[in-house]
């Protein structure tokens, strides 16, 4: 269990394609119905985030504890190369470039709710980590363009909250779902959520939500 408390940030993406990939799926993957919760922290970093360059740890960090899906859940067939060592041994051509089919998301827009929160007891870095977040945000600046799930599918908006977005009304169970695939430090370490489910257009990735005025405070099963 991860318990902290921060300061709460939201901002909404969205864009023609996204492939959240379900690793059950095999070698002809289909997406997620709704992004996963290491897919939502990457989008959050690509915005703005605080890195020790001498421990290469987050002084403060932003996590994702929802996610609101705003559009109909809609599939298409798509094919990517692939350049895995399997390929190369399969195929004649030195790069080792094979096909690899795929369901992904199409159409897709999502409200992303997190938190900034300190990795020691200085909340001050907390703060500005999420003022910086929320600059960035409105001036529409980025650190790396942010993608939804794998670097072809960029986002075509990211900013703040549109008033006119709705939350579509879905409800899906979606069983086994990764929540973070890689630690602090950037060692594999996947965590999986069991139950997983969209209630209503709303994904939590949290057990438990608290809010104050000003503060948030998040407990996720990590």
């Amino acid at each position: 269990m991860l318990t902290v408390k921060g300061y709460p940030i939201e901002m909404e993406v969205d864009g023609y394609m996204a492939m959240f990939r379900d690793p059950s799926t095999g070698d002809t993957p289909k997406s997620y119905p709704a992004p996963t919760m290491s897919a939502c922290k990457s989008i959050f970093n690509a915005i703005a985030a605080l890195i020790n360059p001498q421990t290469k740890i987050d002084d403060a960090s932003l996590y994702p504890y929802k996610v609101e899906i705003c559009r109909p859940i809609l599939y298409t067939s798509t094919t990517f190369n692939s350049h895995s060592p399997a390929g190369k041994q399969s195929t004649k051509n030195k790069k080792g470039a094979t096909q690899t089919f795929c369901s992904s998301l199409l159409n897709v827009c999502y409200k992303i709710y997190g938190i900034s929160f300190p990795r020691n007891e200085n909340m001050g870095t907390a703060h500005y980590l999420q003022e910086k977040f929320i600059r960035r945000l409105k001036k529409g600046r980025c650190f790396s363009r942010p993608f939804l799930g794998i670097g072809e599918y960029f986002c075509d908006y990211y900013g703040p909250l549109r008033p006119e977005t709705k939350v579509e009304p879905i409800n899906e169970y979606i069983g086994v779902m990764p929540l973070l695939v890689f630690n602090d430090k950037g060692q594999y370490s996947p965590v999986f959520c069991s139950s997983a489910t969209i209630e209503r257009g709303v994904l939590n990735y949290a057990e438990r939500i608290e809010k104050t005025e000003r503060l948030i405070k998040v407990t996720w099963p990590i």
